[in-house]
């Protein structure tokens, strides 16, 4: 038995097979977290709570928490929006750079309209993206460029006002979601 055991270990090839199972390992289950992270972050209605416990504070606190979506929701956006950009570029070979942040842009606009009908709809959403290039990767990992995406990456440089664009429409987006939610609320009190 013992024999056996050493002939089993001695079969080990830990630089040809362990060795890149455990990077692919790491890789996928990082990416992972990495989806499910953004996918929850993104179809969240309420990024911010509003909490008045005091209030003579109530317009402070309604102040601050504007500023929240005037200040934080745009980093936030800008964020998922990089994110998704860049997993379009691995993912399109055949579409332009100004036509992936069209999309991307679409899909995060998508995700939080969504966010405020039913948070499950918006996750399905967010995540599709991400899961379909894990996917397009495990079956073949050749199908990615290095150069079309890196060329990319250098488009996008000279796209700063359509960036602009879309970020503004987001964050107004996301106002007029506001606004609709409130009134929502306000006439469910009234009844």
């Amino acid at each position: 038995m013992i024999a056996y055991v050493t002939t089993l270990i001695s079969k080990i090839d830990f630089n040809g097979l362990i060795l890149p199972m455990l990077v692919y390992t790491l890789l996928i289950a990082t990416y992972g977290i990495f989806i499910w992270t953004f996918y929850k972050s993104v179809s969240k209605r309420d990024l911010f709570q509003l909490k008045i416990k005091d209030k003579k504070k109530q317009w402070q606190i309604k102040c601050i928490y504007a500023l929240k979506y005037l200040v934080l929701f745009p980093i936030l956006t800008f964020l998922w929006f990089a994110a998704l950009t860049i997993i379009l570029f691995f993912l399109s070979k055949s579409q332009n750079t100004e036509n992936i942040l069209l999309i991307s842009m679409a899909v995060i606009a998508a995700a939080r309209i969504t966010a405020y009908y039913k948070e499950e709809l918006s996750q399905e959403i967010s995540k599709i993206l991400p899961l379909a290039v894990l996917g397009i990767f495990v079956a073949d990992p050749t199908f990615f460029s290095l150069s079309i995406t890196l060329s990319r990456f250098y488009d996008v440089l000279t796209l700063a006002p359509l960036l602009g664009n879309y970020l503004l429409f987001a964050v107004v987006l996301e106002f007029v979601m506001r606004v609709l939610l409130a009134a929502k609320r306000r006439i469910a009190n009234r009844k």
